[in-house]
């Protein structure tokens, strides 16, 4: 695979996971609220704030991800670092049972959220490197961009069975622990 390929394969994969979880927080705004709050990391009278400013923020990586612009990659870079370090401090402090917020499903904070944060986020790192080796310059055409979408699609199927994988395992503890 050529690195123009690569890269735009990774822009793919990236925004359709951006515009998953920021259709889940459009779509569930005061569930997100209450998992924001829940991490207890913004203080409650800047929550709404700072769910909008997260929101906004991802808004605006998706945009510039599927305009294969350098600076979404980093954006989106630096949202998955935020995310995994929220949820890690979470897990430091003991507090697995709270809802990371991911998607649709509750799903416990865990360190098996901040490894997938951290290997997204490696993603994101590597299209900037990709970037700023020139890869869109060498070989980007509207054939390789139509395959590296083709190849986005798959990947975001297996992200998104990891995904229930993470839903089931907080489907299953609530089942046991008899909370719903």
């Amino acid at each position: 695979m050529n690195d123009a390929l690569l890269l735009l394969t990774l822009h793919w994969l990236l925004a359709g996971i951006l515009a998953m979880a920021l259709s889940h927080k459009l779509r569930a705004w005061p569930r997100f609220k209450a998992a924001l709050a829940a991490y207890q990391i913004v203080p409650p009278a800047l929550v709404g704030a700072a769910g909008w400013i997260v929101a906004m923020t991802e808004a605006m990586a998706l945009v510039l991800m599927l305009i294969w612009h350098p600076s979404g990659a980093k954006l989106a870079a630096v949202l998955l670092a935020t995310y995994g370090v929220a949820i890690a401090v979470n897990v430091v402090r003991g507090r697995m049972h709270i809802d990371c917020g991911c998607g649709d499903e509750p799903a416990p904070v865990s360190w098996a959220l901040v490894l997938r944060n951290m290997c997204l986020m490696a993603l994101a790192l590597w299209a900037v490197r990709l970037h700023a080796a020139g890869a869109l310059t060498d070989d980007a055409n509207w054939w390789s961009a139509l395959v590296a979408l083709g190849l986005a699609m798959v990947g975001l199927g297996i992200y998104q069975a990891i995904e229930q994988l993470f839903a089931n395992r907080g489907r299953h503890q609530r089942l046991w622990q008899g909370i719903g």
